[in-house]
C-alpha cells in the first residue's frame, strides 16, 4: 500500500511566480531521483501562497531511502534559491483505512455504448496539474510585464509537462491547441512591450542625462560668478578700508596743524 510524503510550503508574494515555476521542475526531479510513482502540486484555495505537494512512494523504506540519502541536497537547492522567502513543514501519511471505487470506472473516462454498438467517448471531470482558474486569476494579478512573463513561461512549462493526448478528446485536444496558439500571441506582444518599454526608458536616461549635463554647467558658470564677485567685494573693501585710513591720517594731521597754531597765537 502506498504511502505519501507531505511538504507543505507558504512563500512570500514577491517570489511566489518564480517559486511556483521552480517547484514544478523540482517535483519531477524529486519523483524521478526517489522512484516515487508521482507527485503533485496542490494550492491552497483559502491561503493562495500556499503549496503543498504529496509525493507517492510505493513503500515506507523507499521513502526512508529518499529522506536519508536525498532530501538534504532537494532541500539546500530551495534555500540557495529562495532562503528565507519561504517556510516548509513535512509529514509521512501512512494509510489507515480505504474505501475502493465501487463503480468500476475509469476516473478520468467513461465509455458509452450506443443502440448500434459503437462505442462513443464522453468527458469527465478531470484532476489534472493545469488549474485553468488559477491560471486566469493570477493572470488579472499582475501589475508589470516581468511579473505576467514569469507567469506565462509557468503556464507553458504547465502545458509542455502535461500529456493531454492520452486523456483529452479530440475537441478539447482543438481547445488546448488554441490556447497554445493565444499564448505564442501573447509571448510575441509581451516581447513587443518590453521593447518598447525599453526604447522609452532610455529616452528618459538619456533626457536625464542631458539635463544633467545643462545643471552642471549653469552651476559652474555660477560658481565661477559668484568668485568674481567675491573679488569684486574683497577689492572694494581693501581700497575702502585704505580710504578710511587715508582720512583719518589727513584729519589727524589737519587737528595737530590747528593745534599748533592756537599755541603759537596764544605766547
Amino acid at each position: 500500500m502506498s504511502v505519501i510524503y507531505q511538504v507543505q510550503l507558504e512563500i512570500d508574494d514577491s517570489h511566489l511566480a518564480e517559486f511556483d515555476s521552480w517547484l514544478n521542475e523540482h517535483v519531477a526531479e524529486v519523483v524521478k531521483a526517489a522512484g516515487f510513482t508521482s507527485g503533485i502540486v496542490y494550492e491552497d484555495d483559502q491561503i493562495h501562497n500556499r503549496r503543498v505537494v504529496h509525493y507517492h512512494s510505493p513503500d515506507l523504506e523507499l521513502l526512508r531511502r529518499y529522506l536519508n540519502d536525498l532530501a538534504p541536497r532537494f532541500r539546500q537547492d530551495g534555500i540557495n534559491r529562495f532562503g528565507g522567502h519561504f517556510r516548509s513543514e513535512r509529514a509521512v501519511l501512512t494509510p489507515r483505512h480505504t474505501v475502493r471505487d465501487l463503480t468500476g470506472s475509469d476516473p478520468r473516462t467513461q465509455i458509452e455504448h450506443s443502440s448500434n454498438g459503437r462505442n462513443h467517448r464522453k468527458d469527465v471531470l478531470m484532476n489534472t496539474q493545469a488549474s485553468w482558474r488559477r491560471i486566469k486569476n493570477e493572470l488579472h494579478k499582475l501589475t508589470d510585464v516581468n511579473q505576467l512573463k514569469s507567469e506565462v513561461q509557468r503556464i507553458g512549462n504547465e502545458l509542455r509537462n502535461f500529456d493531454f493526448h492520452t486523456v483529452l478528446s479530440p475537441t478539447a485536444q482543438a481547445k488546448v491547441k488554441m490556447f497554445e496558439r493565444r499564448y505564442a500571441d501573447l509571448m510575441r506582444t509581451m516581447q513587443q512591450a518590453q521593447r518598447q518599454m525599453d526604447r522609452e526608458l532610455n529616452k528618459i536616461l538619456r533626457q536625464i542625462k542631458n539635463r544633467r549635463v545643462d545643471v552642471t554647467k549653469v552651476v559652474k558658470e555660477q560658481k565661477s560668478k559668484l568668485n568674481d564677485l567675491r573679488k569684486r567685494f574683497t577689492a572694494n573693501s581693501s581700497k575702502l578700508k585704505k580710504a578710511a585710513a587715508k582720512r583719518a591720517t589727513s584729519k589727524k594731521a589737519r587737528r595737530t596743524t590747528k593745534a599748533r597754531a592756537t599755541k603759537k597765537r596764544s605766547r
